[in-house]
């Protein structure tokens, strides 16, 4: 039942800039040189011990004698690193999508869709197109993982890519993808609040639409689902 407080409390951490001052220091740190130089209240400095505790039993930290250490998942929390979860923490604790898990039973006793529109009343795709402070959250959720994939693809994958002169990323936000293939003339589409500011290249194009109705012709269609935020707009399942 208390699971989520593993949540809040890596939420809290990367907040407080834990991660960073740890990797900052170069070695392990002490809970001294780590609460001397946290933006907390002094009358809060005992209680970040149990803070760090938890999360070292979590697997984020490791304590030693010496100190205070990253272990290699808590490399991902680093602002600095180029594939990290920050962006992912931070939405998934985010109120506006916690929510709708605490309409589940509501979501079962009537027709509406998901319960995500029992909360809001709309889609996720709507709500982010209007709520910009959510939108933004998710955008950078999304392109965050996106990163990820392009490191999948161009050391893994890219001999898919091969012989083709087109390919559309759906729903693919920024671009990071088809930003890595030259050689082919690509199209990102995505919602139009998504890519509305987005600027395209001789090979990069950026289009307004939805998925769920149409998507571009191309040679070839990339489609990646975030199937742990889709749930709440479709099922919870």
């Amino acid at each position: 039942m208390f699971h989520f407080k593993k949540s809040a409390c890596l939420k809290c951490a990367v907040e407080l800039g834990i991660p960073d001052v740890i990797s900052n220091h170069g070695k392990p740190i002490t809970l001294s040189d780590l609460i001397s130089v946290l933006p907390i209240q002094p009358s809060k400095s005992a209680h970040i011990f149990c803070l760090m505790r938890f999360l070292a039993n979590s697997g984020f930290f490791v304590e030693n004698p010496q100190g205070y250490a990253l272990t290699s998942a808590g490399q991902l929390l680093l602002k600095d690193e180029a594939f990290n979860v920050r962006a992912h923490i931070f939405l998934s604790c985010d109120p506006a999508l916690l929510k709708p898990w605490n309409l589940l039973t509501e979501w079962f006793q009537n027709d509406g869709p998901s319960p995500f529109d029992i909360a809001y009343g709309n889609n996720l795709w709507d709500y982010s197109a209007r709520e910009v402070r959510f939108g933004n959250m998710f955008n950078e959720a999304m392109a965050s993982d996106n990163q990820s994939s392009v490191e999948v693809l161009m050391t893994k994958c890219k001999f898919v890519f091969e012989g083709l002169t087109t390919f559309a990323d759906v729903g693919g936000g920024t671009g990071k993808v088809a930003q890595n293939f030259p050689s082919i003339k690509c199209t990102v589409y995505d919602l139009a609040h998504v890519v509305a500011n987005q600027e395209g290249a001789e090979n990069l194009e950026f289009l307004a639409g939805d998925m769920f109705h149409s998507v571009p012709r191309a040679n070839a269609i990339l489609l990646k689902v975030t199937k742990d935020i889709l749930s709440l707009n479709s099922d919870f399942l």
